[in-house]
């Protein structure tokens, strides 16, 4: 098939890594070669699980409101169609990893239709700073259709 990383699918179904290096997939361009080895991890690994820890317990005591609500109906959606395991307690997350886990919070956003997303904030927990890219992707300018055509067309 020539996909370059057979491992990607598995690490979407068992999960990434979130301290530390990713491992490179070799889909997207590697930042190596380009002056700067990798994105730094700015953030530890007990950074992440301390504040996590904090933020759970500061969610735990928050009232349902609507948008809560949206968000876990939307969690059980998506494991009614078999997107997403069973919901795990705490305890039987400390049992699966006993090195530590740490939980993404989520947000409502309202689109301008009206309609209401669930969307992962891997920053505010510090998981995104403590995590080192070792790829990134690549963009064209709006200017590079124009510019293929002119260089490309006789």
């Amino acid at each position: 098939m020539g996909w370059p990383d057979w491992a990607l699918a598995w690490h979407h179904t068992i999960g990434f890594g979130i301290i530390g290096p990713m491992p490179e997939s070799h889909v997207l361009r590697s930042v190596r070669g380009h002056g700067r080895g990798h994105y730094a991890a700015t953030s530890s690994q007990q950074d992440v699980l301390d504040f996590s820890s904090t933020m759970r317990a500061k969610f735990e005591r928050a009232p349902l409101d609507d948008e809560q609500q949206f968000l876990w109906d939307s969690v059980n959606a998506e494991r009614s169609k078999g997107w997403a395991s069973e919901l795990l307690t705490a305890e039987q997350l400390d049992v699966h990893y006993p090195a530590g886990w740490a939980s993404i919070p989520t947000f409502c956003h309202v689109q301008p239709t009206g309609k209401r997303r669930r969307i992962d904030n891997g920053r505010a927990p510090l998981h995104n700073a403590a995590t080192a890219y070792t790829e990134t992707t690549t963009m064209c300018t709006p200017f590079h259709p124009a510019l293929m055509s002119v260089c490309c067309v006789p």
